[in-house]
């Protein structure tokens, strides 16, 4: 025959023979009665079931019950006094109700439901492609397809928070130790890596654990999409943007890793890093000269995904370029932060960048709160001293041989060396391991909280005593700091 070369003859010659004989009626009632076995038998669950191998079930089972229904449907048509269409529709109905019990038990498996959906959707959906050309009802397998992709949006987000949280867990355990650098010709080719400059703080193991987990993730997820749109315009509803209506699947599925997963993780190991400088430098480092730059690669990735129809691996070195791009970028400016450099440079999506300013924001304020408590530590002296020297003679020096040193001086306190000493040391320090601009931006705002510090003591009533040499110990100190 011309379906799927299906041959009844021998069917058709036994009914011959039967209706011959008279029996006729009693072969058609036992034919329907042994095919009716035949499907239940079909639709039982064979040998040990388990989540591990549910794709490979589920597959085998559709393809009994769509197999057994195209026979059927190709009886009716050629021998309708054996089966009619509406025995055949009867047929499906039953194996319909048995697979969408099976799946729908499967979808509440977590782990196990969301390594496999992607796979099981794909079935569904070419099993309803072929369904329908043969007229029937799909509707609970499509509508199970829209259960399950709902049902991998809510995995994916919960599965993926745990797996991140995981990552940024264990490298806090480990007190952020900068990443090592790649030995020359290993790792995958879909990885995410970046080659650090001379003189900029490496990133933590965390950065690209997480950048890669975020790619595995959405490669199953487009995987998802690709084969659900086999049958049916089905989408993952991670989240929607009312004011981008026309951002395609992909770049949605991405912007909702990294703004609902990735991003609220890292705000989290922020804000474990407030009394450490070194581990809270090392965060301020993960951020701007890790995830930023993963960031930007990341678009770009989802960017060339979509250009050239699904090529991974084209995508996957455009995504390494542009994040050293993006890295060399953030170090020239703070403009280039959240914009591609170059003619045409486009912000990170607006989602992404609310959340990622905030992060940037809390990995300064924890710097900044540790430089200043510290360099409060060191001026604390001021405030326990009995800041009235003998006499103003203490604290001239006479003028030296120099062109234009004709004035006497007042020379600095022991303290205030201490303070500058200080954070000029921590300035240095500062300075290898952060762009200039941040460096500035930082210390401008340390040099100001000491200076702010200093001048409170004139209302201060821990200092026993003020009197006109006290003051001109006060502004030659203010003059060395």
């Amino acid at each position: 025959t011309e379906d799927f070369g299906l041959d009844l003859a021998g069917l058709h010659r036994c009914r011959h023979a039967h209706r011959r004989l008279g029996l006729g009626a009693q072969f058609a009632e036992n034919y329907r009665a042994q095919r009716q076995m035949q499907l239940r038998s079909d639709l039982e669950q064979k040998g040990k079931s388990g989540v591990g191998n549910f794709a490979e079930e589920c597959e085998d089972a559709l393809h009994r019950a769509l197999g057994f229904v195209i026979i059927e449907d190709r009886v009716s048509r050629t021998a309708d006094d054996l089966v009619s269409a509406e025995d055949v529709a009867g047929y499906w109905q039953e194996a319909l109700e048995s697979l969408t019990s099976r799946m729908d038990g499967f979808s509440q498996e977590g782990q196990g439901f969301l390594s496999q959906c992607a796979s099981v959707c794909s079935k569904v959906a070419l099993c309803c492609t072929v369904a329908q050309h043969y007229g029937l009802d799909c509707g609970p397998l499509l509508h199970f397809n829209e259960r399950a992709t709902e049902a991998y949006a809510a995995a994916l987000q919960t599965e993926s928070t745990e797996w991140v949280a995981a990552i940024c867990k264990d490298d806090l355990a480990r007190k952020l130790r900068p990443v090592a650098a790649r030995p020359e010709g290993r790792g995958e080719e879909a990885e995410w890596r970046l080659d650090h400059p001379a003189g900029v703080q490496p990133y933590s193991c965390c950065v690209p654990e997480v950048t890669n987990l975020t790619l595995s993730l959405l490669q199953g997820a487009l995987e998802l999409l690709t084969g659900t749109k086999v049958a049916a315009d089905l989408v993952l509803p991670l989240a929607y943007f009312e004011d981008d209506e026309e951002r395609d699947d992909v770049r949605e599925i991405a912007i909702s890793l990294v703004t609902y997963v990735v991003l609220p993780q890292l705000k989290l190991m922020v804000q474990d890093e407030r009394n450490d400088l070194k581990e809270a430098t090392q965060m301020m480092a993960n951020v701007y000269f890790g995830f930023i730059p993963a960031f930007h690669g990341l678009e770009t990735y989802v960017d060339e995904l979509c250009r050239t129809g699904g090529d991974q691996t084209l995508a996957a070195r455009r995504m390494r370029e542009e994040s050293q791009l993006a890295l060399s970028s953030v170090l020239e400016s703070p403009e280039c932060v959240s914009k591609r450099r170059g003619e045409g440079a486009r912000a990170l999506p607006k989602p992404i960048l609310e959340e990622l300013y905030q992060v940037m924001d809390l990995s300064e304020e924890n710097v900044l709160e540790i430089l200043c408590a510290k360099c409060d530590s060191y001026s604390a002296n001021y405030v326990m001293m009995d800041w009235c020297p003998q006499d103003l003679g203490s604290l001239v020096v006479e003028p030296g041989t120099a062109p234009g040193a004709g004035q006497p001086s007042c020379r600095e306190s022991e303290c205030a060396r201490e303070v500058a000493s200080f954070v000029g040391k921590m300035a240095k320090d500062s300075e290898s391991r952060m762009p200039k601009y941040l460096h500035r931006h930082l210390f401008s705002q340390v040099f100001k909280h000491t200076a702010d510090h200093v001048l409170q003591l004139l209302s201060c009533s821990a200092v026993s005593r003020f009197n006109l040499v006290s003051i001109v110990q006060l502004k030659a100190d203010m003059a060395h700091l």
